[in-house]
């Protein structure tokens, strides 16, 4: 968990989702940069549910189609969906392949991975959630110890 150890649990939900978002995607490219596939792109992964849930969390309006009828979180893909149906998002960024890359990086080693455009899609992505761009500054100091 590329956040291990930096959150102030004190802080709101939103706030601590936020957060982990971008910590998360901080921890993924270092990872990516590092040659460690896997780790990274299930780190990408990781930030996309939390900026998800952040994103819904943000918007009174949204906020009731984050959750299923138990009063669970909705998948990710559900609120991918919801977002496009909703005009939100564009939907240029293919959650299924990455899903299933993440799939793949969960279960084996990624030795070589290339695919740039998907990595651009997910930038893109994450700045129509208003994830990024985000002041390096603003996330706590440090290291944290799984990465």
């Amino acid at each position: 968990m590329p956040h291990f150890g930096l959150i102030d649990e004190s802080l709101p939900q939103k706030e601590k989702y936020l957060l982990r978002a971008r910590l998360h995607i901080r921890g993924g490219k270092i990872r990516i940069a590092r040659g460690d596939f896997s780790a990274g792109i299930a780190a990408l992964y990781d930030a996309i549910i939390y900026s998800l849930y952040w994103f819904f969390i943000s918007n009174t309006q949204l906020e009731s189609f984050l959750y299923d009828i138990k009063g669970k979180y909705k998948h990710e893909s559900e609120l991918y969906k919801c977002l496009i149906n909703f005009g939100l998002i564009n939907g240029k960024f293919n959650m299924h392949h990455f899903s299933d890359i993440t799939e793949t990086a969960l279960n084996t080693e990624i030795i070589e991975f290339k695919d740039y455009n998907l990595l651009e899609d997910y930038e893109d992505f994450m700045e129509q959630l208003e994830i990024l761009p985000y002041d390096e500054n603003t996330l706590p100091i440090g290291e944290p110890v799984t990465l």
